[in-house]
């Protein structure tokens, strides 16, 4: 498993940690998809939130990365954000929540990171074991996987 993610990576989760995005998660699906490389979970509280997360996103990654596609920003409740290699979602916490992305890859390594951006490692499960129960627990409003 790769230790380390590249630098887009860190600039887009530094990017929506500065504009307090919460649960910020990356996950590496090279080897589960043909889209993307990587791609970045976060979200805010309500839609103007959603919206400054994903403009500061834009204004920091743009500059380095071509923007293929960009959907849902009107409504603000997910967006997501083609930038090929990196694909980001950032919803707001009620549509994170009911959507659960995160669950269709679990067998992902996972980065989720810290407030104060600092990562927590996880591989992904061993063949034939179910997700790890170490994921950090969730924030207020938040439904475990099943339920």
């Amino acid at each position: 498993m790769m230790t380390t993610l590249p630098e887009y990576c860190w600039m887009a989760v530094q990017a929506s940690l500065e504009k307090k995005a919460e649960r910020v998660l990356v996950l590496d699906v090279r080897r589960l998809c043909d889209y993307a490389r990587y791609i970045m979970v976060c979200h805010g509280e309500v839609q103007p939130h959603v919206q400054a997360i994903v403009d500061h996103l834009r204004e920091t990654l743009e500059p380095r990365l071509r923007l293929h596609h960009v959907e849902g920003y009107e409504g603000a409740r997910w967006v997501v954000l083609d930038y090929t290699d990196l694909v980001i979602h950032v919803f707001d916490e009620d549509t994170r929540f009911y959507y659960n992305i995160e669950d269709l890859w679990v067998e992902a390594p996972h980065w989720w990171f810290r407030d104060d951006g600092t990562p927590v490692v996880l591989p992904p499960p061993a063949e034939g074991e179910g997700p790890p129960d170490t994921f950090p627990t969730p924030r207020r409003g938040a439904r475990k996987a099943g339920t």
